[in-house]
């Protein structure tokens, strides 16, 4: 027996200008130019006698990139997503941004970060 969750963070915004970062959306005038943090989103503990069969991460909006427990590390120029912690009970994703130039201004990019997650009954 398997069910899923899925979770999702809440709209994060990158760096501005060509710099990787993420923050939170109300942050957005006070994104500086320059490299700033990860972001991160854990999955659920599992239900008793339950344990985290595999999980997937996927970041989509202005920036993309995608991962899952054989794919750990996923990501162009644009962002960069990667597993920290991973076992039976837990499993955490981080991930980040770049910014862009807009009209000779520095901006930041918006995306949404979703962990999917399945578990499985331990026999």
């Amino acid at each position: 027996m398997t069910y899923t969750l899925v979770k999702s963070t809440p709209q994060k915004v990158s760096s501005r200008g060509p710099f990787l970062g993420c923050f939170n959306k109300k942050e957005e005038k006070h994104v500086p130019a320059g490299a700033g943090p990860w972001c991160s989103i854990s999955a659920d503990p599992p239900k008793p006698g339950y344990r985290i069969k595999s999980v997937s991460f996927s970041l989509t909006g202005d920036r993309t990139c995608f991962g899952n427990d054989f794919d750990r590390e996923e990501g162009d120029a644009s962002a960069g997503c990667r597993q920290v912690k991973r076992t039976d009970k837990e499993a955490v994703w981080e991930f980040q941004m770049l910014g862009h130039e807009e009209s000779g201004r520095q901006t930041s990019s918006k995306s949404f970060g979703e962990l999917h997650t399945v578990y499985e009954k331990i026999p």
